[in-house]
């Protein structure tokens, strides 16, 4: 069976009307939506692309995207969702969330099992580290405030 990738949905955010929190990324692996990604430079030359590394727990939030690319197939046999995945050497798109956006994403694009009232921060890795409490020294990304549609949504920069 091939491996499925996490689904987003950009419920509330401020890209989708402030274009200034939409920026374009360097996919420098594969990964898949859903990913966060510490936003490093401007590509020299390049008005809105950025080179993009893999965050650590205590990373500033201000600092982190949130992969939301638009799926588009090379390969027309995949027609699921959860079959797209940002390949290596391509153009991506990341969010900047504000405190109070709402994205929402499948279970594939946490690290550990995600649940309405728990919390996910950073971690170094691009994937959403699910937890009970916050992690003291990490950087909460937000809480899991809904289940719907098999997407946990999650409220940018609720801490409580």
């Amino acid at each position: 069976m091939a491996e499925k990738y996490a689904v987003v949905d950009r419920q509330l955010v401020a890209a989708e009307w402030d274009g200034s929190k939409r920026i374009a990324i360097e996919i420098d692996e594969n990964m898949q939506n859903g990913s966060v990604v510490l936003i490093d430079n401007r590509v020299e030359g390049e008005m809105n692309l950025f080179t993009v590394k893999t965050p650590a727990a205590n990373t500033p939030i201000e600092k982190i995207g949130f992969v939301a690319s638009p799926e588009v197939w090379a390969d027309e046999r995949k027609r699921n969702m959860s079959d797209f995945i940002n390949i290596k050497g391509t153009i991506g798109n990341a969010d900047i969330l504000e405190k109070g956006n709402v994205v929402a994403m499948t279970k594939e694009g946490f690290d550990g099992e995600p649940v309405v009232g728990k919390f996910v921060e950073l971690q170094a890795s691009r994937k959403l580290k699910v937890v009970d409490t916050p992690t003291s020294g990490s950087t909460v990304f937000g809480k899991i405030i809904d289940l719907y549609n098999d997407k946990y949504g999650i409220e940018f920069g609720k801490e409580d």
